[in-house]
């Protein structure tokens, strides 16, 4: 998902950004879980990122949801 820090207030401080723009991967089953994509908004940057997931490399973190 994309996330515009100015408008989501709320989503962008449980994810640890409050002034940025950031793409995050979710995992949005009964553990909620994400992991921050770190780099560029490129193709080939976001296609790492999912690569990474897919490998198990990925870390997800623990998040709680805002209502």
């Amino acid at each position: 998902m994309w996330l515009d820090a100015s408008i989501e207030k709320e989503y962008a401080k449980e994810f640890g950004y409050e002034n940025e723009n950031i793409i995050v991967v979710l995992n949005p089953g009964k553990r909620k879980r994400f992991v921050t994509h770190e780099g560029g908004f490129t193709f080939s940057e976001l296609k790492t990122t999912l690569e990474r997931i897919n490998g198990g490399d990925g870390r997800f973190k623990k998040i709680d949801l805002p209502a």
